[in-house]
């Protein structure tokens, strides 16, 4: 392979994949409403998704979901069920944006759409305590393809011990007929018949793509 090639294959791939920049983590005691493109509540008691690095035992959670006609993703917020300890304060999260096939994929194609790396707040077990159970990740705006569906997962990057993290969703594979529960454990993107709770916002200067609720 020549000089000329070679760097040609590094461009792509280093273009593949978007580094973001700033992003944060907070938490709150409400649900978003500004800006809201998408999102995914039930009503009924919900159901628990395990999220969590414990031993070895990782656990991935994600949702897949429509861009309809299109728009530039600013933030990502899901429900927290139940946190176990103050194990998670300040460790990190990865969060990555796939595209997907269609409403029924679970499995999130390659390369990546955009990648980066978050931390949760230092105090999120006492906030957790104080109500503060809604956790949004602000992330630099991302143009979605109108059309396309899409798929965010968030991942553990280090271990946590004995305690856990699960989110609100549920186990119904009428929940959101939109897109899907996006979940890996060892080894291998699983097959469930599950959604997330989560909202998704547009960046507040760009158009909002077609508004989406499902209850």
């Amino acid at each position: 392979m020549s000089i000329r090639q070679t760097i040609a294959v590094l461009v792509l791939a280093i273009a593949a994949t978007t580094a973001w920049g700033q992003m944060t983590v907070t938490q709150s005691s409400a649900a978003p409403t500004a800006n809201v493109v998408i999102s995914a509540t039930y009503t009924g008691t919900p159901n628990d998704i395990p999220f969590y690095n414990i031993n070895n035992d990782r656990r991935d959670v994600g949702q897949s979901f429509p861009a309809g006609g299109g728009f530039a993703l600013d933030k990502i917020t899901v429900q927290i069920h139940t946190l176990e300890g103050n194990q998670y304060d300040g460790n990190n999260v990865r969060v990555d944006i796939f595209t997907m096939d269609d409403a029924n994929d679970y499995t999130p194609n390659t390369p990546v759409v955009a990648s980066a790396s978050f931390s949760f707040p230092s105090n999120m077990f006492a906030a957790y305590g104080s109500g503060n159970e809604y956790l949004t990740f602000d992330i630099p705006d991302q143009t979605l393809t109108a059309g396309q569906q899409y798929g965010f997962l968030f991942t553990h990057q280090a271990s946590v011990a004995a305690n856990k993290l699960v989110l609100m969703g549920r186990w119904d594979a009428a929940a959101y007929a939109e897109g899907r529960l996006i979940y890996w454990r060892p080894n291998d993107y699983q097959n469930y018949s599950a959604d997330l709770t989560f909202w998704l916002q547009a960046g507040s200067d760009t158009p909002q793509g077609t508004l989406f609720i499902f209850k």
